[in-house]
């Protein structure tokens, strides 16, 4: 079970007051086993967070690689299709689309396209954060 991340800090005298999480991941479930249950393993790590961080308003984005393998990871459809689930389940998720980032190779994003990707959450998170006041 995950301690909480704001009373572990508290024990070494840092005051954590979490925002939100940035979440690019997905390549590794987008596989025969476990893009069937992405979403539900998601939809748990956030909430769970959440619950960690006693933060229970936490603003969670998600994003992939959707170019992850160049395309031919025929499970990467699933990953995506379940972080915009996810966005849709829960009001303080979003979906972060990455199709537009350049890529280094068949995993990695390249320079332009982490800096890009970085813009694209902040984007996000500034959309979200104003939507509430």
């Amino acid at each position: 079970e995950l301690k909480n991340c704001r009373a572990a800090a508290a024990e070494n005298d840092i005051q954590l007051n979490p925002i939100a999480l940035i979440w690019v991941q997905g390549e590794s479930d987008a596989n025969k086993k476990n893009a069937p249950v992405y979403a539900e393993d998601l939809g748990k790590l956030i909430h769970s967070i959440r619950k960690a961080c006693a933060a229970p308003d936490l603003t969670a984005m998600v994003a992939v690689n959707t170019r992850f393998s160049k395309g031919k990871n025929l499970y990467m459809p699933a990953i995506v299709e379940a972080q915009k689930k996810a966005a849709e389940d829960d009001p303080k998720t979003y979906y972060v689309d990455t199709s537009k980032a350049p890529i280094a190779n068949a995993a990695h994003f390249d320079t332009k396209g982490t800096l890009q990707v970085g813009m694209w959450f902040a984007e996000t998170f500034l959309k979200a954060t104003s939507a509430k006041e």
